[in-house]
């Protein structure tokens, strides 16, 4: 199929269409109208391929390297499909898109409920929490809260209280006490210059309403020897600063925020002066926001910077500010390093490992083995972790429960309806161009485009390019 083609369906049917490439442009994903257009014949194909034949002058250039779309998003749902696909009576029946956001989630599982009226739909999964709060309420507000299971990732003080009160089936644990408490411990250390891994995993667990004592209020959290750390060295005749950056003002943030305090808390009471300045952006895609705020913790010469956001690529050079500066970075929320991005340590979870488990409860809710649902097949003790080993475990040799396992899902994904790519294309005379993507919502003739439009134009960047390359915006439009 042909870009020309494509096109005007989208316009016409959705604003939320995304593609995702590998590194060498082969389509690996598509979510929305492309999944319900043309999903099944472009998966593995270039990306060149659904460009207008005019652009072919740019097919002289090689495209090296690509990064298209949100990491955390895509890992979650490829884990989550890697499971439920392995059942064919598991139909899924719409997938959106709602930002991560939850007032858009809202909106998502409307929509989903719409398409799919009373006894049509079992569960709706929801890649973040924040998200499913938002399908929650529009399933309570149809009252269809008894046949509409809501599964999701994250696990915060309000999603446990709604799991004891039994509104929610199943939640993947992310850890956002851990990003507080041991980033506290992993910032002192830093700002004393005392060794720190490199990663700390926090390893995915599954919440259901028998286990939520294992997570709030008292999650099970490692004690500090702060004592030890005071003790290794003379300690600075000054305060430690660690300034923190919130992605969005939600609250897996504001539980993150709270134990990076009680840890400084716990510092402060063996001779450790910490203090924990926090900012946020306007939105979690503010990211030219999220790098003013590194510049200005770089001019108040915090002694480390910890921040958690959905796309670290695109703030790589507030990063490298940083480290010129002489100060250390902690990424939270996410395991997986990121090229170009010098930080001292990650803490975070395996979001395709998240994905999987959620998967696994999706599962065991509509037929197999685990401890949900009408199929209670597996008795634990509460305090038994619900994690990738149990649950693969308990799947070992199920392969003859496919025929019982069935029902119809629903997912909203996290990832928004636009995308940014950076491209270095390697010319004929073996100059580089760099080359930005981002697209942008438009009017012509009074008809409002966004999404994937498959025509592009580039232009110099507003950028002041070095001698040896110059980067450019590819603006796109119809």
């Amino acid at each position: 199929m042909q870009g020309a083609e494509i096109f005007p369906y989208l316009v016409e049917h959705s604003a939320d269409a995304i593609l995702m490439t590998d590194a060498n442009l082969q389509i690996s994903y598509a979510n929305y109208a492309f999944n319900q257009l043309v999903s099944r014949s472009v998966l593995g194909e270039s990306l060149r391929s659904l460009w207008w034949d005019e652009d072919s002058a740019l097919y002289a250039h090689i495209i090296e390297s690509a990064q298209i779309g949100s990491l955390f998003s895509t890992a979650r749902v490829s884990g989550f499909l890697r499971i439920v696909d392995q059942f064919p009576h598991i139909r899924i029946v719409g997938r959106l898109a709602a930002d991560w956001d939850r007032a858009r989630g809202q909106q998502a599982a409307e929509k989903l409920l719409r398409a799919n009226p009373p006894g049509t739909l079992d569960v709706i999964w929801a890649a973040s929490g924040e998200m499913a709060l938002g399908a929650l309420a529009a399933v309570e507000a149809e009252q269809r809260q008894d046949e509409v299971k809501i599964v999701s990732n994250d696990v915060t003080p309000e999603s446990v209280r709604l799991m004891r009160e039994g509104r929610l089936l199943a939640e993947t644990h992310h850890g956002f006490a851990d990003w507080g408490w041991y980033g506290a411990e992993y910032s002192v250390k830093l700002a004393l210059g005392q060794p720190v891994p490199p990663a700390l995993d926090i390893r995915p667990r599954t919440m259901i309403q028998a286990n939520t004592a294992c997570f709030y209020p008292h999650p099970h959290l490692r004690a500090i020897d702060w004592q030890a750390i005071a003790q290794q060295q003379p300690l600075p005749d000054r305060c430690l600063t660690i300034g923190w950056i919130k992605s969005a003002a939600t609250g897996v943030y504001d539980t993150a925020t709270q134990y990076f305090e009680k840890a400084a808390a716990a510092a402060r009471k063996h001779g450790l002066r910490v203090q924990v300045v926090t900012r946020l952006p306007a939105n979690a895609t503010d990211f030219s926001g999220m790098a003013a705020i590194i510049e200005d913790y770089i001019a108040r010469q915090v002694d480390v910077i910890v921040l958690s956001t959905v796309k670290v690529a695109v703030i790589r050079q507030a990063l490298r500010k940083a480290k010129a500066a002489g100060i250390p970075v902690i990424i939270v929320n996410q395991l997986e390093p990121i090229e170009g991005a010098d930080v001292a340590c990650y803490i975070g979870f395996d979001n395709t490992v998240a994905g999987i488990l959620s998967g696994y409860a999706v599962v065991n809710y509509l037929g197999g083995p685990g401890v949900l649902g009408c199929h209670p097949t597996v008795a634990v003790d509460p305090a038994t972790p619900l994690d990738l080993a149990w649950w693969e475990a308990c799947y070992r040799g199920a392969a003859a429960l496919q025929w019982n396992v069935a029902g119809r899902v629903a997912i909203i994904e996290g990832i928004s309806g636009s995308w940014q790519g950076e491209h270095r294309l390697t010319q004929a005379n073996g100059d580089s161009i760099y080359v930005e993507t981002q697209p942008f919502r438009f009017t012509t003739n009074g008809v409002n485009f966004s999404g994937w439009p498959p025509r592009s134009v580039m232009q110099p960047s507003a950028r002041q390019p070095n001698k040896r390359s110059k980067r450019t915006r590819t603006i796109l439009k119809n």
